[in-house]
């Protein structure tokens, strides 16, 4: 239920590369249909392309904020968090929203800032 209520898609994955969870919000950015079977204990390379963001080689484990990718052929602005647990690696947490959101967004603030 937490999951569903946040706006940005979210997608949990465990450190081989297996969703763990998913909202609704990121299977509708990706284009996923919502008719689609449960997709935990999926592979996030059987449904994200390119899915490198989402499975980090060992050079990369620090937290990412705010970077632009394209998923499934739809720009996203994403960040990912490390889980851990006793120091060791359980997975990551990865969420993200339309590029296209953001921008409007910073158009909006700009036309509020112009008549402030």
């Amino acid at each position: 239920a937490i999951l569903q209520s946040v706006y940005e898609g979210v997608i949990a994955i465990n450190s081989v590369g297996l969703i763990y969870s998913i909202n609704q919000n990121a299977r509708q950015i990706l284009g996923i249909a919502p008719e689609t079977r449960q997709l935990d204990g999926i592979s996030i390379c059987d449904i994200v392309t390119p899915c490198e963001f989402f499975i980090p080689d060992a050079n990369q484990q620090d937290s990412v904020k705010d970077e632009i990718l394209s998923l499934n052929g739809n720009y996203v602005i994403a960040s990912r968090v490390p889980c851990q647990l006793d120091g060791k690696a359980l997975g990551w947490v990865v969420s993200f929203r339309r590029k296209d959101d953001i921008n409007t967004l910073s158009h909006q603030l700009s036309q509020v800032q112009q008549h402030a």
